[in-house]
């Protein structure tokens, strides 16, 4: 009985922490007369480009638990809802610290090169479907706690995955691109061009 009210409890924890995380990752969320972060001191390019690898992080981390969830759901395994609670807890989590940097972006984005601000603008609905999705997946393991094989989790599972992924790519196509860049400009320094 105890067990089953700690469980409830962070599921709970888990549906109230996803929506107010994904409102500062929306379209309007950074704009100057949304929520604020103290402590704006600004950032510099090489400061974005660590907090995009750090939601690049988050979102490999986030994969890597979907993808777990759907294997679970293909081998009829899921653990009950428990257990996958506490995995939608965990996804949870990361959810919601790739929307805080998001946000923090968004708040920043005028310091951030023109690049940044795309790969910010392209992360950023990412980011919010993210928060839906991980919402809808709590509501269908709260809603199918005694058949949780009966739920639409596994598709939720394969939505958050291809949503990560997608976050995960973007961010990956930017270091790719600034990789290119520098050796461009030292393969330019080296033949004198």
């Amino acid at each position: 009985m105890r067990a089953s009210f700690l469980y409830k409890g962070v599921l709970v924890a888990a549906m109230l922490c996803v929506v107010p995380a994904a409102l500062p990752a929306s379209p309007k969320g950074g704009q100057p007369h949304g929520r604020t972060v103290t402590a704006d001191a600004g950032i510099s390019p090489s400061e974005t480009s660590s907090l995009l690898g750090q939601i690049r992080n988050e979102a490999v981390s986030l994969k890597n638990s979907a993808d777990h969830l759907q294997v679970l759901a293909r081998e009829g395994t899921l653990v009950g809802w428990e257990g996958d609670a506490l995995t939608l807890g965990d996804m949870c989590d990361h959810v919601n610290k790739m929307n805080t940097l998001v946000s923090y972006l968004r708040i920043h984005q005028a310091e951030a090169s023109p690049l940044q601000q795309e790969i910010v603008n392209r992360v950023a609905p990412a980011a919010l479907e993210l928060a839906g999705t991980t919402q809808a997946a709590i509501d269908a393991v709260r809603n199918n706690e005694a058949a949780i094989y009966m739920s639409d989790l596994a598709g939720l599972a394969n939505a958050m995955y291809e949503e990560a992924s997608r976050v995960d790519q973007t961010v990956g196509d930017l270091d790719k691109y600034v990789h290119a860049r520098q050796e461009a400009q030292q393969l330019g320094q080296t033949l004198g061009l």
